[in-house]
């Protein structure tokens, strides 16, 4: 398996002009600095006004801390889109079940309306793809589902999923949710992640 590293050689490209502009990225999460961090959580606050007070100093993430990212910037180094994922073990009914947890998937507010978000699912699926997980899974508003089934996230209605949701305080509160789950067949099918779920964790 590359590094992620290696596959920043190997991100597609598009004809878009303002998707050429931005300089993309895979980023581990041992490889950042405290200053990408802190850029990290300024542009998540930006994107994410209802849960803004997350995302505070160098604190660039709101669950589970990301295995790695992926990342656009501007000419400027400034960042405008970012995902976050993480390979972890979950229990599915018929036995344990490796994924790719995505989350934090978002686009700056003066970046949004051109395209950017396409590229960065584009770009997300190629590093998926290369991590030799069957699936990968997020879950995700009513107001976004059109988008991710247009990138080819499929609807898993028939999940219901136990995790560990996060507080402000750090304290942990079991829940089990059977909405918004969304996810990407990388080498096995999407009927695999159905049932119950025990995620055993926090979410991405």
């Amino acid at each position: 398996m590359p590094a992620f590293g290696a596959l920043n050689g190997a991100m597609p490209t598009t004809d878009d002009d303002s998707d050429r502009a931005l300089r993309w990225r895979v980023a581990a999460e041992s490889d950042l600095s405290l200053d990408e961090h802190e850029a990290i959580a300024a542009m998540l606050a930006r994107s994410f006004d209802d849960w803004s007070f997350w995302f505070v100093g160098g604190r660039s993430w709101a669950g589970i801390e990301p295995e790695a990212r992926v990342l656009a910037t501007t000419a400027s180094r400034a960042i405008v889109a970012h995902a976050g994922f993480r390979r972890m073990f979950v229990r599915a009914p018929d036995g344990p079940l490796l994924v790719a947890a995505v989350g934090l998937i978002a686009v700056s507010p003066e970046a949004r309306e051109a395209g950017v978000g396409s590229a960065l699912m584009r770009r997300l699926e190629t590093t998926l793809r290369t991590l030799d997980v069957p699936l990968a899974v997020v879950q995700a508003g009513e107001e976004s589902a059109a988008f991710f089934g247009a990138c080819g996230w499929a609807a898993a209605d028939e999940a219901t999923v136990t995790y560990v949701d996060y507080s402000v305080n750090g304290a942990g509160v079991t829940v089990t949710d059977d909405s918004g789950w969304r996810v990407l067949p990388l080498g096995d099918t999407a009927e695999r992640f159905r049932g119950a779920i025990s995620w055993d964790g926090q979410l991405v």
